[in-house]
This record gives C-alpha cells, structure tokens and sequence, in this order.
C-alpha cells in the first residue's frame, strides 16, 4: 500500500511513518480498502494523504481529493447549520420544532407540543430509529415528515438517547424554513464553499466525479463488497454530505 503525498509541511515530516502505519493498521482493523486523511495545522494544511483503492474491481487508487460517501457524518454539517441560525437569532432551539414548522407531528400529541429543535439534535425526542421509513430512498424530505406521526414512540422526551435519523430530516427542513434557502445552497454557502470544500449532494453527482470513491460493505461470510444498490436520493440527513442524516 503505497500512501499519495499531496501536500507537506516539515514540521510535521517526522510524524508521517508514524501516520502511515496508524492508517494501515485501522485499515486493516475496518477492512477498509481505501482510505485519505489530512492533517491541519494553524488553520493551515500540513498534509494530505491516500491509501489504498478507491475501486478496488477497477484498481483504482485513492488520492487525497478523492470524493467517499460521508454518511452520517453529514450531521455535523446539519448541526452546525442550525447552530448558525441559533447563533443569529433566527431560531432559538430550547424552542418547541411546532415554533418552526406547524405542520410537524408525533404519534404522541404531548410529545408532538414539547419537542425542541436540540432535542432532535441530540437524539432525545422518544423515537426509535425505525429506519425502514427512509431506506428504501423513495421518499422526499417533506414526505418523511409527514409519515412521522404515525411512528410510534418508544421513550418519553429526553428519557434516553436513541439515534434517530428521521429527526435530522426534519432539522434539515428547519434550515430551509429558517433561511430561504434549500439545504443544499444554505450549506454551501455558508460552510463548503467557505471552508474550500467540494462536495455533493445526490449519488447521481458522485458517480459523474471523476475521482469518486465507490461504496464498500463488509459481507458475513464473502468479506468486502461494493454496494451495488442505489438509493435515490441521499436523504434523511442528506448525504454526501446530503445526510441531513
């Protein structure tokens, strides 16, 4: 496994072979057939490095501007989103989602009043994961807020942690609501494009990227397999970074 150097700073050149083993043992630990990393330093880049294959069928390497499905990563970017727009006064999310978006509701009336914009955040809103509801991909975004008041709850609110997807879709949808703007424009403009980060939004965009990294699973008894199911669009969550998710 031969790592791609793209970028050095030699303040850090004596911490590489050390970088370059670590990489090579959590790859090995995942099974992960094709990784890249970088290192920031006073704001700046020190180093960017890939490891591996990006297809391993077609023997493709990975470079350090190889684009990979970030999954639920992407929550980060929805977060912060709505921390900016709490940070602006345009939402205080101590607040009830129902302030926001009237039509919002759960199975559990009383849950449906007292459910604030951070307890989605912070997965506490009583709602199991039941993600049968978004996988198969064939829903919108408004649509998977509408099936939520037929979901059942499993918690009263704030009661217990339970990761919830569903509930980052509608986050996302309080982004639109709030700014005006769609989830994807908000978080470009106000993160990508700012942090000099090329991202997409849809499946179909990563696959036209020429230096895209294609999805892998692990498999009980057949070890690493691509993924070969396609999903529609990458909701809730939004991935890629589209998981509003």
């Amino acid at each position: 496994m031969t790592p791609l150097t793209e970028a050095y700073d030699a303040s850090i050149v004596e911490f590489v072979p050390e970088l370059d083993r670590l990489a090579a043992d959590v790859m090995a630990d995942w099974k992960v057939p094709g990784a890249a990393l970088a290192v920031v330093q006073d704001g700046k880049l020190a180093l960017a490095k890939a490891y591996g294959q990006r297809d391993v069928e077609a023997n493709l390497p990975v470079t350090p501007t190889t684009q990979f499905l970030i999954c639920s990563i992407t929550k980060s970017f929805t977060a912060t989103g709505v921390a900016l727009l709490h940070d602006e006064g345009r939402l205080d999310w101590t607040k009830p989602v129902r302030d926001y978006i009237p039509e919002f509701r759960l199975h559990d009336p009383v849950a449906t009043e007292r459910v604030t914009v951070r307890d989605l955040l912070c997965h506490q809103s009583g709602l199991p994961r039941h993600d049968w509801v978004h996988i198969p991909g064939d829903r919108s975004a408004s649509e998977l807020l509408g099936v939520m008041r037929y979901l059942e709850l499993s918690r009263d609110i704030r009661a217990a942690w339970q990761y919830n997807n569903l509930c980052y879709n509608v986050a996302g949808l309080l982004i639109e609501r709030l700014s005006g703007q769609s989830y994807e424009a908000f978080t470009r403009t106000r993160l990508t494009d700012r942090l000099g980060m090329k991202v997409s939004f849809t499946l179909d965009d990563l696959e036209a990227s020429a230096d895209a990294a294609r999805p892998y699973m692990m498999h009980a008894t057949r070890g690493c397999r691509p993924c070969v199911s396609r999903s529609g669009p990458s909701l809730p969550g939004r991935s890629t970074p589209r998981s509003r998710t």
